[in-house]
């Protein structure tokens, strides 16, 4: 079938009218035939010739052949680099030839069938893999005619859509394509549905994703408006009396399609958790930090910092570079919304993003996050970024203090990026995601291959292909260690090279190739040119070289990274050469020579800590003995840790041998692992905290942190700190690693400890609160925290919360340790100080969240009724009393505007305003206040108040993600619930939360907390009956973040009737007629009971009565009736028959009869 220009011009106006002429944009084509947008996605119909080779600034990447055999009922796609796509239902796998008969452009592959008619649906949908911003397939009718589909493609924010888009099945495949635009989220679904009056199913085929960013050699944007402006022009004669054609073709030809809106993008303090803010402290000027995706004359950016101070503001002269510096003032705990905006003063259009800062005090963990969030701006800024064979790259070979043409220094500079979590393959809306991928991609085209072969002390070649990688530089083996690092530390060992030399014959290249597989190589190079002696096994400038201490570690802590975190295979004899190297060149005093024991060419502050690198890398640590000494060579550093006068005297004033110290600390093999507190073999002196040692807290000397932290320049790098001036382009990026303790994992893990109250009263239950550390690799999470509640080293209690009290008044230090679930296990920690003091005292805030709020779960709610006013219901003395201290307000700053304006209450209805701002990301503000004025006016302090920050998630569809039932049982509701058919556990759920709530939709209140690895059931007890309860599920992680909701459902517990009774009673000398009233309910206090009497022969009834009433019952009386009682006897029943006794409860159940004779 060929493609008819009507048809692409009815779908062109169609989305016109629905979103204006602006949202057509001329876009890359590269053979596409058809372009529409909504401004942050595109979508593309291919036709039915053979799919481009890219699409969208990116190659496109054809999925994996299915293993399967033809018949096979498959659900899943996958891609190279370990990317799996996911359909929601079973399709059936055939191949042209094998169960399906025809194709277009000669493809010959799998086809994936879905059968509406076996299936009993016509929508499917496929879930797309992290990190999709380009996708293509190509769609066929199963019967030979005429089929139409809708599409639509989302990225959890917004949607883009073919409707009523036509195929003829005669004909064979037609291709279709969407993507996202820089600065949108990554597509993450596609839903098909068949609009097809003979529902015969449909096949998928070559589906591919997004490879390696490309750039066109010449602009395409004029070819995609030549096609456009042909295609109405066609149309126009197809449709002349439409006359909406005639007007979108004038502006067309005028010029009126508009340019896209600037794309903002601001840089976050985590990468994959935006809305944590960036640190600042008192005094404290810092960087704002932006990019725009346009530059030139007509484009303004300006600055709001969020705290009513002047914007500032400037022209966009480079899009890589918008900042302003800033000084913020206020109390702890303040959180302040920036926003960067830019504006074009030609088209109107303008864009922004938010920015995020929080007034911390003053502490070394704050003076070092602003150390490393400066250091990498000054990085990100100086990247030298260039385009070429149309792939985007970036390297540091330009002016600026953190650059050189020393490869090494380029993979330094990546991974000061990488340990902090930005990562290549980070969210699209982060800057450094780019500067990372640009700066990884340059590294591979510095690699290059060689043959390798057996050598005198045994075989390097471990993969067996023949081929080592290695630096196509001079000093091979000083700098390789740098490029293995950077590697590894993308985190995607199965990630595929975009760039590089490409393979010939039995040569493999480097592109095209894994991560990991270059990795190897590169270590089988090293392991062939270590030296051929097995007493000096090391490396130097190149291979087979006589070996010095520089040099060696950097091999190490390549090769260690190369084997702790990916697995790469080192030859045991590498590592027993390489002991032997050690032995020789330590002295017994500790030092390691330069290139023999006793030799130091710039000093032994980089040749000892190389010793111990090199130690790490052969597994021998403190405790292992003999010669070479770990704790020789850590007691001499110890000894001389303080020294001044220079790089060749002073290791802190040697950044290289400061470096490999810091890698000799985190690297430590064996017992105990990281090394926190550095040693000496001499009595009386003091272990050191290496790192966290200040002399303005009595320490002997100052440790890492706090030397980097002082050394830093204002413009946010650091040098001069050096022996050679050669390494001073490294010093900004060695430091950004020393204040990060991270070498070569994509992010480390983050404590983060509170405590509520705080301050508190003597006594006071406290809870601890760790539920906010993260992990700044998102394929990473924390699953244990530990607390020291005095500090002293021994681990009290556990759990993401705790609780404890505290009887003295003062500060208390408390210790947070917090472990990831990498392989190896990782740690953090940080010290929290709970304040014991007496009133008056300010509340403590706690806004909850973070909330994830779906279109399915309306009404929305927050929730601060955890804020605790440590003295509540205390006043000062006095006669009479003054009222008891209270919460009196909660006030809620929804829009960033630091105004408390936006919604009341502990637990306000948010819907509304969430709904009008739409699917995205928000950080909000709760302020509580008491009354501290009324309840102590002598301390004149006025009502107190806290504030605290949450974070806010609204999702564009729904979240149902777990059904649950409720079943009424006597006083109880039986809770049951159940993952829906076809979908899994949730990754990291390890709890459900049971909310309940009397009003339908809520606000619901948390009851309890099923283990996921129990059973899927929860009883709850609600107390209050004659009440409709309703109830929801929550699965949340082990911190307590809950996902996602299920559907809500209600009941009513229900009620057992009441029984009766009657008890005779002796009141009388005939002990006869006198009888005490019982009634009894398991729902209902006696005195909510009526008892009632009636006479079963005159139908006479008497009450109610209550319990435990003394009554005269006497049956048989030819005259029936009532008489008043008198004293202690309540009322006189005369009955004609037997009289009938029953009770009733408030709700009307009626108890079983009693009968007397």
């Amino acid at each position: 079938m060929g493609l008819k220009t009507y048809p692409v011009m009815k779908k062109i106006c169609t989305f016109v009218r629905k979103f204006g002429l602006s949202a057509i944009l001329a876009l890359p084509l590269s053979g596409a035939t058809l372009v529409i947008s909504t401004g942050a996605m595109d979508a593309w119909d291919l036709g039915q010739v053979a799919p481009p080779t890219h699409l969208g600034g990116y190659s496109l990447v054809g999925a994996l052949a299915q293993s399967a055999s033809a018949g096979t009922a498959v659900d899943t796609v996958d891609f190279p680099g370990g990317r799996q796509a996911v359909f929601d239902g079973m399709l059936e796998l055939m191949r042209i030839g094998q169960g399906w008969e025809k194709w277009s452009h000669g493809y010959g592959g799998d086809v994936l069938y879905w059968d509406e008619l076996l299936l009993g649906r016509s929508t499917v949908t496929l879930a797309l893999p992290a990190g999709t911003r380009v996708f293509s397939l190509f769609l066929e009718p199963n019967f030979f005619g005429p089929a139409a589909f809708d599409i639509t493609a989302s990225n959890g924010v917004e949607s883009i859509f073919f409707d009523d888009w036509s195929v003829e099945g005669e004909g064979g495949a037609r291709g279709l394509a969407f993507g996202v635009r820089a600065g949108a989220p990554d597509l993450v679904s596609v839903t098909f549905t068949g609009l097809n009056t003979i529902p015969d199913g449909f096949g998928f085929g070559e589906l591919a994703l997004n490879g390696a960013p490309h750039v066109p050699s010449v602009p395409e944007r004029s070819a995609t408006l030549s096609l456009l402006l042909g295609a109405m022009t066609a149309a126009l004669a197809w449709r002349r009396r439409r006359r909406w054609f005639g007007p979108l073709l004038a502006l067309a030809l005028a010029g009126g399609l508009q340019a896209a809106p600037p794309v903002v993008r601001t840089v976050p303090w985590v990468a994959n958790k935006p809305l944590i803010p960036h640190s600042t402290y008192a005094g404290r000027t810092i960087t704002l930090k932006g990019v725009c995706d346009q530059e030139g004359a007509s484009l303004q950016w300006a600055w709001d910092f969020g705290d009513g101070a002047p914007v500032a503001t400037g022209t966009v002269t480079n899009r890589y570079g918008l900042e302003a510096t800033h000084t913020y003032t206020g109390s702890i705990g303040t959180v302040f919304t920036a926003r960067l905006t830019v504006h074009n003063s030609t088209t109107g259009e303008s864009g922004s993003a938010e920015y995020y800062v929080a007034m911390e005090e003053k502490t070394l963990a704050a003076e070092v996050n602003v150390a490393i969030d400066e250091g990498l701006w000054y990085l990100h800024k100086t990247q030298h970024r260039f385009t070429a064979s149309g792939v985007d790259l970036g390297d540091w070979n330009s002016s600026g203090n953190a650059s050189s043409g020393w490869y090494g220094l380029w993979a330094a500079n990546v991974t000061a990026f990488e340990v902090n979590g930005h990562l290549e393959t980070g969210p699209a809306a982060n800057p450094y995601t780019e500067t990372v991928g640009r700066g990884l991609r340059r590294l591979f085209e510095t690699l290059t291959t060689r043959t390798i072969t057996p050598q005198a002390l045994g075989n390097p070649d471990t993969n067996g292909n023949g081929y080592g990688v290695v630096l196509n530089q001079s000093y091979q083996y000083y700098q390789g260690g740098m490029i293995i690092d950077a590697i590894v530390a993308s985190g995607t060992p199965d990630a595929v090279t975009a760039t590089g030399v490409v393979s010939s014959g039995a040569n493999p290249g480097i592109r095209g190739r894994t991560y990991r597989a270059i990795v190897q190589d590169m270590v089988d190079d090293h392991a062939w040119a270590q030296y051929d002696d097995v007493r000096y096994g090391g490396w130097r400038y190149s291979a087979n070289d006589f070996p010095d201490n520089s040099a060696c570690q950097w091999a190490a802590i390549g090769l260690i990274a190369a084997e702790r975190s990916w697995g790469c295979t080192i030859p045991n004899w590498v590592k027993t050469a390489n002991t032997n190297w050690l032995a020789y060149s330590q002295v017994p005093a500790g030092p390691f020579g330069y290139t023999a024991p006793g030799s130091y060419a710039w000093g032994p502050y980089a040749s000892t800590p190389s010793g111990l690198v090199q130690m790490a890398l052969v597994g021998l640590g403190r405790g292992s003995g003999g010669v070479p000494s770990w704790e020789a060579a850590e007691g001499y550093l110890r000894d001389n840790f303080g020294n001044t006068g220079g790089p060749y005297y002073a290791i802190k004033d040697y950044y290289y041998g400061l470096f490999s110290f810091v890698k000799s600390m985190l690297l430590h093999p064996g017992v105990g692992g990281q090394i926190k507190l550095l040693r000496s073999t001499h009595a009386g002196v003091p272990e050191l905290d290496w790192y966290a040692a200040e002399t303005s807290r009595g320490a002997p000397t100052d440790g890492v942190a706090r030397t980097l932290v002082n050394d830093q320049s204002p413009g946010g790098y650091w040098r001069a700190h050096n022996y050679s001036s050669d390494q001073y382009p490294f010093e900004t990026a060695w430091a950004v690693m020393m204040l990060q303790r991270t070498l070569f994992e994509s992010g480390a893990p983050v404590a983060v400890a509170r405590s509520i109250p705080n301050p508190s009263v003597s006594g006071q239950t406290v809870t601890l609160d760790g539920s906010d550390s993260y992990h700044q690799d998102a394929t990473k999470a924390i699953d244990s925290w530990a607390w020291d509640l005095n500090n002293d080293g021994t681990i009290d209690l556990t759990g993401a919360f705790a609780t404890a009290t505290f009887a003295s008044l003062g500060n208390h230090l408390v210790r947070l340790i917090v472990t990831d679930n990498g392989v190896p296990e990782k740690t953090a920690e940080t010290i929290l100080t709970v304040r014991v003091t007496t009133p008056p005292l300010a509340p403590t805030a706690d806004a909850n969240g973070p909330y994830i709020f779906f279109s399915d779960s309306k009404p929305w709610f927050l929730d601060g009724t955890r804020s605790v006013n440590p003295d509540e219901g205390q006043s000062e003395p006095h006669l009479p009393a003054y009222p008891g201290d209270r919460l009196q307000l909660f006030a809620w700053d929804l829009d960033g505007d630091g105004d408390f304006d936006d919604a009341t209450g502990p637990t306000p209805d948010v819907t509304a305003h969430f709904s009008a701002r739409g699917p995205g990301s928000y950080l909000i503000r709760l302020r509580v206040t008491d009354t501290t004025a009324s309840s102590y006016p002598s301390s004149g302090s006025g009502d107190l108040s806290s504030t605290t920050v949450a974070q806010v998630f609204v999702e564009a569809g729904p979240g149902q993600c777990v059904n649950l039932a409720a079943v009424p049982l006597l006083k109880d509701v039986q809770l049951s619930w159940s993952w829906p058919v076809g979908t899994g556990p949730y990754p990291g759920v390890e709890a459900f939360h049971i909310y309940r709530g009397t009003v339908a939709g809520g606000p619901y209140v948390k009851v309890g907390s099923v283990p996921a690895a129990l059973p899927q059931t929860y009883l709850d007890h609600p107390g209050i009956l004659n009440q409709v309860y309703h109830y929801v599920v929550r699965p949340a992680q082990a911190n307590g973040d809950e996902l996602c909701q299920s559907n809500a459902v209600a009941a009513e517990p229900l009620h057992p009737a009441p029984t009766v009774g009657c008890v005779s009673t002796v009141v009388s000398n005939t002990a006869r007629y006198y009888y005490t009233l019982k009634a009894a309910s398991e729902c209902f206090g006696r005195n909510q009971l009526q008892v009632y009497v009636a006479d079963l022969g005159s139908g006479l009834v008497a009450g109610p009565y209550a319990t435990e009433w003394l009554v005269y019952i006497r049956t048989g009386m030819a005259n029936p009736g009532l008489r008043p009682g008198s004293g202690a006897v309540r009322a006189y029943v005369m009955t004609k028959g037997p009289a009938r006794i029953w009770a009733v409860d408030p709700i009307g159940q009626v108890s079983a009869d009693l009968v007397i004779p």
